[in-house]
């Protein structure tokens, strides 16, 4: 068997803690989410923080700066970093520690990068993704307002 069983995440430093993402942090991804503000999407946010692995870096007063998220088609996201903590590795932290959570529970770590988004590219890159095109991908959302 040749598939990674653990993968050996960053250590946190004295000022911070790796654990997972609290469902009453809904509200605060929600209004960091390219796509959320709205109050379906910080429902489903609630929905997967709840349901699927997730981590989050802590500050030394237990709160968030910095998270990645599991979708419910098991893709690896909606990752950010607060401004004032960016370039001090906080992310690498938080997805080492998933991309590891992942490979224990079995899963294979994959995740999905918009074209235009070379931060996250290079971010990924450094943690050891490699970039395959495979084809455009399509979020459509159902219109509730159509729906009878």
């Amino acid at each position: 068997n040749n598939k990674p069983t653990s993968f050996s995440f960053l250590r946190a430093d004295d000022n911070v803690t790796v654990a997972p993402l609290k469902p009453e942090h809904s509200h605060l991804v929600n209004s960091t989410w390219r796509h959320g503000g709205k109050p379906e999407t910080e429902e489903y946010l609630n929905y997967v923080i709840s349901t699927f692995p997730t981590a989050c870096v802590y500050n030394k007063d237990g709160n968030p700066i910095s998270w990645v998220l599991m979708g419910y088609h098991g893709a690896l996201g909606i990752g950010y970093t607060l401004p004032e903590h960016r370039r001090k590795g906080y992310f690498q932290l938080a997805s080492t520690y998933m991309i590891d959570v992942c490979l224990k529970k079995g899963y294979l770590p994959f995740l999905f990068i918009e074209a235009y988004n070379e931060a996250s590219r290079n971010a990924h890159r450094k943690l050891g993704y490699t970039w395959e095109e495979a084809g455009k991908v399509a979020f459509i959302p159902v219109n509730r307002s159509k729906l009878s």
